[in-house]
């Protein structure tokens, strides 16, 4: 028994060979001959019924009586071309039959189909193929496919985009020229969204409506995100920067940690400024040029201060003071003025000395945590003035 189950294994693979078609590669799409089938072989005096179903894909699976009485599965493949062949097989008792053959497709989407069919058992192994004959009693529902599109505001594709379908698990991805497609679609509405991290789309979704020919979907349009942050020397963030964005009258404040973003941005050329009273930035604006995706983080710099004024009794401004914090020295000026630039968040002292003077107060303790800092003036005196 062991044999002719091994036999017929090996015929029911030969015979998918011989219609050129391996179970492996029979999976093309659209397949013509799609539908549901009885068909009919010869037994003995009489004949036996069998159903079959053949998928898009050109898969075949049904159910075939063996001569016990049993149903059993009959699977197999059909080609493009019509090209059908089948086979059921009992494990138990080594029966296995054959269907091999050609569907044709007539008027109207009528399929028949004929070809020789071939049984074994134990009892008859060896027996002659004999003529079978098919028809299709359902045909597929129309299936048909959605294409569209998702565009920059210049109309250039947007790729790496995944578009999901109402309905459905199914999703996909946009090509590099922004095309996506749904096959094998059948009639009926639906609403397709696109999705991207960090990307915002006009319209949120869409809905189509699938008859019976091919749906072009309308553009999807996607906006993007600036995103940036404003930062000391030391890394730290600055909070309330207002970044503007050119080409709108929108403008943001930085956070806490210096973060900024802008939402939903057209493609093209667009220049950020940054601005706060009192300090200064580097770069003193950024341009940048949106084309398919988000650009780059965009990074101002900036720092705090710590200023000052030395005066003598008189209020006037006294120079060449030289103004301490830690090992870092500056002179005042002309008009007695100091400043100690390129401060990141920090607190430090700052000590005047120029000999022959004293000075009230000694020192001054400097917090740069929010901001520049601008000191009480130092008043200097003269060391006699100082001592009467």
């Amino acid at each position: 028994m062991k044999t002719l189950i091994l036999r017929a294994v090996c015929a029911l693979l030969l015979s998918l060979s011989a219609v050129g078609v391996a179970p492996s590669t029979c999976r093309a799409e659209d397949n013509p001959f799609e539908g549901s089938y009885t068909g009919t072989a010869p037994r003995g005096a009489g004949t036996v019924s069998f159903r079959l179903d053949v998928t898009d894909g050109g898969g075949a699976e049904g159910t075939f009586p063996a001569p016990n009485g049993r149903s059993l599965l009959l699977s197999g493949t059909v080609g493009m071309g019509g090209q059908i062949s089948v086979g059921a097989l009992d494990m138990t008792t080594g029966y296995f039959a054959l269907i091999v053959g050609q569907l044709t497709l007539g008027a109207g989407g009528a399929v028949t189909g004929t070809g020789n069919f071939s049984e074994a058992s134990d009892a008859d192994y060896g027996s002659q193929p004999r003529l079978w004959t098919i028809r299709r009693t359902s045909a597929p529902v129309t299936r048909r496919v959605i294409t569209g599109r998702v565009v920059n505001s210049q109309g250039v594709g947007v790729p790496s985009v995944t578009v999901t379908r109402s309905g459905s698990v199914e999703a996909t991805t946009t090509d590099g020229t922004g095309t996506y497609s749904f096959r094998d679609i059948t009639p009926g509405t639906y609403t397709l969204t696109a999705s991207r991290p960090n990307t915002t789309f006009v319209p949120a979704s869409i809905r189509v409506t699938m008859g019976s020919v091919n749906v072009t979907a309308p553009s999807i349009t996607a906006l993007f995100r600036i995103s940036g942050r404003v930062s000391l020397p030391d890394f730290r963030g600055v909070a309330g920067v207002r970044i503007t964005r050119s080409g709108s009258t929108a403008s943001v404040l930085t956070n806490a940690d210096g973060e900024f973003s802008f939402v939903g941005v057209p493609s093209g050329s667009v220049t950020l400024n940054a601005s706060k009273v009192g300090l200064t930035f580097a770069p003193s604006s950024a341009a940048l040029r949106i084309t398919t995706s988000n650009p780059p983080v965009v990074r101002f710099n900036t720092s705090y201060s710590v200023s000052g004024r030395v005066v003598n009794a008189a209020g006037v401004g006294v120079s060449g003071v030289t103004m301490s914090r830690g090992s870092v020295r500056v002179l005042t000026n002309a008009s007695g003025n100091y400043t100690f630039p390129g401060l990141g968040a920090t607190t430090f002292f700052v000590t005047p000395s120029k000999p022959g003077l004293t000075f009230t107060p000694s020192t001054q303790r400097a917090t740069t945590t929010t901001g520049n800092v601008v000191l009480p003036n130092f008043r200097a005196l003269t060391s006699s003035t100082s001592g009467s």
